[in-house]
């Protein structure tokens, strides 16, 4: 064995601590299981229902196939770029290596809001779904205690507090597998007009064929559904072997995406009163409570599972995000030090502990239709960045590393590009505020990132190849 074999080797060994001090202790069941509870798709798929159905009609099935296939493409993209730069700290690790310092920073201003937004997502419909089943308190202040028990569950050993997020998990997709039974038992509509040309959903029946325009207006709704297996990247660097992120974060994307292409349908199928569910606060929840009173408690109860588990499972990635970019400086040194604290654990517990006020202040200050808008369109520019990053990297680095035999890069550039156009999409078809706001937000990140950094530095096809080198121990 060469002396960088065995280097390696001893790097990934179970429980071994990486330069960062994270422990190297989750499989890849581990991994996957992360990335899937970070989509939360039990509790999306009936959060979402209205706002896609509404636009899409019966074309539900093509547009989660259409979306599929788009969140297979962007696994790929993310866990090659993973591959090559094996840290804690996700999409903003990979850019800022990929592409230089002054991106990095750029990113993690729009990042950091994001991951804001993203526990505040999941906290008030976790919050509604538990006073569905019974009445506790008012949704923002249970919320609010809601994201108290999620942070207190991220300051454990990512393996135990893994391990709670892995059954919850389990319970979420058992019980997926009891709702599209008890669906397909319960239809109302017949299960054809699925497959046949989209129809829209007016009153009790069927209206007018939907477009191609309409269609693709509504695959926002159906990316922002399935976002979140890609974040499994964010525990890289906590993978006894980072050579397996790859199949694990495309397999995440695959799961999630087939839960949502066979599950969210159901909900139209069980009851026809389109106006009364497309009309409700929460359409999903309205069909389900209407077509199956006696059992939707018990479902709801898992809604509020779900929309938990994918609470818990954001703090802990954007816990590994603010770690790796103090240490990276973007925060000045004596908070960088601070914030990039890390327990004998492996636990950075100061970066956990940042996100506790400003997710619980949004919880009272902002509504949940705006938190899912406007999270959509951040999370689609964060796509074109680490894609952007990723055609960037290959360009620099190839004829100088073996990069052409690892995901994305089979079929350089077809996936790093089927990422970043229908995205462009995406992000056009969203109302114009949301817009405005995030190029708002990301202008600002350049500006700081220019005077930070004193101007613009792209990586260096030498830089390029010692980082990421050093990142995965030496391995070739």
């Amino acid at each position: 064995m060469s002396h960088t074999s065995s280097q390696h080797t001893a790097s990934t060994s179970l429980g071994s601590v990486s330069h960062h001090g994270m422990r190297r202790q989750l499989t890849v069941f581990h991994t996957v299981a992360l990335g899937i509870a970070s989509v939360a798709p039990f509790e999306s798929i009936f959060i979402l229902y209205g706002t896609i159905a509404g636009q899409a009609g019966t074309g539900l099935v093509w547009i989660f196939i259409a979306a599929g296939l788009l969140a297979i493409a962007n696994a790929y993209a993310f866990s090659t770029m993973a591959r090559y730069f094996p840290n804690s700290g996700g999409g903003y690790e990979t850019f800022r290596m990929a592409v230089g310092a002054p991106a990095g920073t750029m990113y993690i201003i729009l990042t950091l809001l994001n991951w804001v937004l993203v526990v505040s997502t999941l906290a008030v419909p976790a919050a509604s779904f538990l006073n569905d089943v019974h009445y506790i308190m008012p949704v923002p202040l249970l919320a609010s205690i809601l994201i108290l028990i999620m942070l207190g569950l991220s300051l454990l050993n990512v393996r135990d507090s893994g391990l709670v997020s892995e059954i919850f998990l389990i319970f979420e997709l058992a019980f997926t597998v009891v709702w599209i039974i008890i669906a397909v038992t319960h239809m109302k509509v017949p299960i054809s007009v699925l497959l046949s040309y989209p129809r829209a959903l007016v009153g009790n029946h069927f209206g007018h064929a939907i477009g191609i325009g309409a269609l693709i207006a509504a695959l926002p709704g159906a990316m922002f559904a399935l976002s979140g297996y890609e974040s499994a990247i964010h525990y890289a660097e906590e993978m006894q072997d980072f050579r397996k992120i790859i199949p694990a974060v495309v397999r995440a994307a695959v799961i999630s995406a087939l839960v949502y292409v066979i599950a969210m349908p159901m909900v139209l199928l069980i009851d026809h009163h389109f106006s009364y569910e497309l009309n409700a606060a929460i359409p999903g929840e309205a069909a389900l409570v209407h077509a199956l009173p006696g059992i939707a408690p018990v479902f709801l109860l898992y809604m509020f599972v779900s929309s938990f588990n994918g609470g818990l499972a954001s703090y802990l990635e954007s816990s590994r995000l603010v770690m790796n970019a103090a240490l990276d400086g973007n925060f000045g040194a004596w908070l960088g030090r601070w914030l990039g604290r890390v327990d004998r654990r492996g636990v950075p517990y100061m970066a956990t502990l940042i996100w506790l006020v400003p997710s619980i202040v949004t919880v009272w200050v902002t509504s949940l239709s705006t938190l899912l808008s406007f999270t959509g369109v951040t999370i689609m520019i964060t796509y074109i960045f680490v894609s952007f990053g990723a055609m960037y990297f290959y360009w620099r680095v190839k004829g100088r590393m073996r990069v052409e035999n690892h995901g994305a890069f089979r079929w350089f550039p077809l996936v790093p590009l089927a990422v970043i156009i229908p995205s462009i999409v995406v992000i056009v078809l969203q109302p114009l505020g949301y817009i405005e706001t995030s190029l708002g937000v990301v202008v600002v990140g350049i500006i700081v990132a220019l005077l930070a950094h004193r101007g613009w530095h792209w990586a260096t096809p030498e830089e390029l190849v010692e980082q990421s080198l050093t990142s995965r121990g030496g391995d070739i």
